[in-house]
């Protein structure tokens, strides 16, 4: 059985969740890969407890134990302007990478990494996990047979409440330096993804977005920080395939906490998903029955797409903790085919395109063709 040793940079939440599901995914899914947690690399030796806790071998503080001889796999879990400078690394001395999303801080940066890992040929994985869940692919399968017919409208909505307290400090996530963008960049990204992997690529998009807490106080609570990132970013988008699409996303969405529901209706049905009504979907076939009208369909039987590694039984529902897995499993699949993993940096970039289209529209209050970011 072939060993892949990783190491993850970052140890935030999102490094949490990446090693949650590389020690699990082995227990739900047949692999013929070793999975080895070598290395966790964080900022300062106030972490290191961490790597214990997450089942890693080693912890650094030196970014660069990241890319010897005994790596195969950098997984990048840091705040976003770290992203394309450790893509670049990891490229060059042929390591997989698996990175956060957005790939970049912005289209010229992200276009740069892309060109890297293309040059190098590298496998590579973006994780834009919410085109793992189950329901996603069930909508995917619904869709590619034609069973809801041409689209026609698209609606989706990404809607949090963590940036809502004024009181909450300022950090990296509402500075444009660190992080690119805001909602736009953190949850707009994630929608954007979707939209390309189950309606097609948007051809021209018109944005509003709106910073409500312009400053924010320091960490320690001594001064204050300026917000330069979005808190909203709402759109209107044309697809290539003659659909139209809404876009919502949104940090500052009192009593949301975290919503995300998504709309697609068609000319012979519509299909519709809400992420706190996990396990399931609504259907609406034109004609299929008497009485007219959306149903319930469960996502969780045991022939929908993941659901063979799981017990064997309908109705034993799955949630956000789910979707990492389902992406490692996937990104382990492809390294043992040694074919490229899905979504990779050629979605990243594409995701990218559109973000940096939304961003000159609201500057330059007017539609924007994707094609005109280049």
């Amino acid at each position: 059985m072939k060993k892949i040793n990783i190491a993850i940079i970052g140890t935030g939440g999102m490094s949490k969740y990446h090693s949650y599901g590389y020690k699990i995914v082995d227990h739900f899914f047949d692999l013929d890969i070793k999975i080895c947690l070598k290395l966790l690399i964080g900022r300062s030796t106030d972490k290191k407890h961490l790597a214990d806790k997450y089942g890693f071998e080693k912890y650094s503080i030196n970014i660069n134990d990241a890319f010897k001889d005994d790596i195969d796999l950098v997984d990048i879990a840091t705040p976003n302007y770290l992203h394309i400078p450790l893509v670049k690394k990891a490229a060059a001395v042929n390591k997989i990478i698996f990175c956060e999303k957005p790939i970049g801080m912005n289209y010229k940066e992200a276009l740069e990494g892309y060109k890297e890992v293309e040059r190098s040929k590298v496998l590579n994985c973006v994780n834009f996990n919410f085109r793992k869940a189950t329901p996603v692919a069930l909508i995917k399968d619904i869709i590619e047979k034609k069973k809801i017919g041409k689209i026609y409208t698209w609606k989706i909505d990404f809607l949090a409440d963590d940036g809502s307290d004024v009181n909450n400090p300022i950090n990296w996530f509402y500075q444009k330096k660190f992080a690119g963008g805001g909602a736009n960049y953190d949850l707009n990204v994630h929608l954007i993804d979707l939209a390309h992997f189950l309606i097609g690529d948007i051809e021209s998009i018109v944005s509003l977005q709106k910073t409500f807490i312009k400053e924010r106080n320091n960490a320690g609570g001594k001064g204050t920080g300026i917000v330069d990132t979005d808190d909203y970013t709402a759109c209107l988008a044309n697809f290539k395939n003659g659909a139209v699409g809404i876009f919502d996303a949104s940090r500052i969405s009192t009593g949301d906490r975290l919503e995300s529901s998504l709309e697609i209706r068609g000319s012979r049905g519509a299909v519709k998903w809400d992420y706190q009504n996990f396990n399931f979907i609504q259907l609406y076939l034109v004609n299929s029955s008497e009485i007219d009208g959306f149903r319930k369909v469960y996502t969780s039987e045991p022939d929908f797409p993941y659901m063979d590694g799981y017990y064997g039984m309908p109705g034993h529902g799955q949630h956000y903790d789910s979707l990492i897995v389902h992406q490692i499993y996937d990104l382990l699949i492809s390294i043992s085919k040694n074919t490229m993993p899905s979504p990779n940096f050629k979605d990243g970039l594409k995701a990218q395109q559109v973000l940096e289209a939304i961003s000159q529209s609201h500057k330059e209050k007017r539609w924007i063709k994707i094609d005109e970011i280049n």
